[in-house]
């Protein structure tokens, strides 16, 4: 006998120990729920641990990712910096540019202004020396007479 109270006793205190009944819709009306021990069993509280330990690597994983920003804030700061030095060499280097472009231009009127009066020049040359080749011709076949008054005829 005194085995199987040692067994019934040796299980109770398990049961006690490790209750399976975790919701009172569950027991029966009559039980009086304080004599029930509502110990967790193993599983439960290695889910509470591992529910822990997951907030806990929440937070530190936020800490790091908050940390992180900060980092890549300074440096898109710093970055931001540059690109605006960058803008501003750019801008310069295009106003140096643009202001060597229009003196080449202005070079190149100057140049072309020149060659055309050059042009004009060598017309007036080449039209005197026709019509002087074309007076000599005319003198020669005996049709130029010469001047008479202002001007002089070609018959």
């Amino acid at each position: 006998m005194s085995k199987t109270n040692k067994d019934r006793n040796f299980f109770c205190k398990i049961a006690q120990r490790e209750n399976p009944i975790r919701f009172t819709s569950a027991l029966p009306p009559d039980v009086d729920l304080e004599d029930i021990a509502w110990v967790p069993t193993h599983e439960e509280r290695l889910l509470a641990w591992l529910q822990e330990q997951k907030t806990k690597w929440d937070a530190e994983e936020l800490a790091y990712y908050h940390s992180r920003c900060d980092q890549l804030a300074v440096i898109v700061a710093a970055d931001e910096a540059w690109i605006d030095r960058q803008n501003e060499i750019e801008a310069e280097m295009k106003r140096v540019r643009d202001y060597y472009e229009g003196e080449h231009k202005k070079e190149e009127q100057a140049a072309d202004k020149a060659r055309r009066e050059k042009c004009l020049k060598l017309r007036k040359e080449i039209n005197r020396d026709m019509v002087r080749a074309e007076r000599e011709e005319l003198i020669r076949r005996g049709v130029y007479r010469g001047k008479s008054g202002p001007g002089f005829r070609v018959l």
